[in-house]
């Protein structure tokens, strides 16, 4: 074989297996998006739009942490406070969640687990306006 397409060849299978390790994503890329189950996110969009990073929120049956942590945002706590979430009964009139305050921009709800889909409510109040408002019905599946 000739010496040059030898060397070329040889190049051509270094850049693909340089194209197969994984690359590092600078900050410039965006933000790192992390979604875990047992720790939504909610921000506050102007317009008064509550988001959550996940709908439905799923549990798996046999996870060993089933409880929930809703926590605002950075960016929300300057100007929102997290003033409540609220968790219906599932269809057979049966609600497995303990809610509580940790502070202003985290609320943990406790769960034992119990199968079935329960809609939830977030409650945020703005610091300075005073103004409150509560998202729509979004979802929690225990399985």
């Amino acid at each position: 074989m000739n010496p040059f397409r030898r060397l070329s060849l040889a190049a051509a299978g270094a850049l693909a297996l340089a194209a197969c390790a994984p690359h590092p994503i600078a900050p410039e890329d965006g933000p790192t998006i992390r979604i875990n189950p047992n720790e939504p996110v909610v921000e506050v969009l102007s317009g008064d739009v509550i988001v959550v990073d996940q709908d439905p929120i799923y549990i798996r049956g046999n996870a060993p942490d089933k409880s929930i942590t809703w926590q605002l945002t950075a960016a929300a706590r300057r100007d929102w406070v997290l003033v409540s979430v609220n968790i219906g009964a599932n269809r057979s009139g049966q609600n497995p969640f303990r809610c509580r305050a940790q502070n202003e921009f985290r609320f943990r709800c406790d769960n034992d687990g119990l199968r079935g889909d329960y809609k939830y409510t977030i409650t945020v109040r703005h610091r300075q306006q005073g103004r409150t408002f509560t998202s729509p019905d979004p979802w929690i599946r225990n399985g």
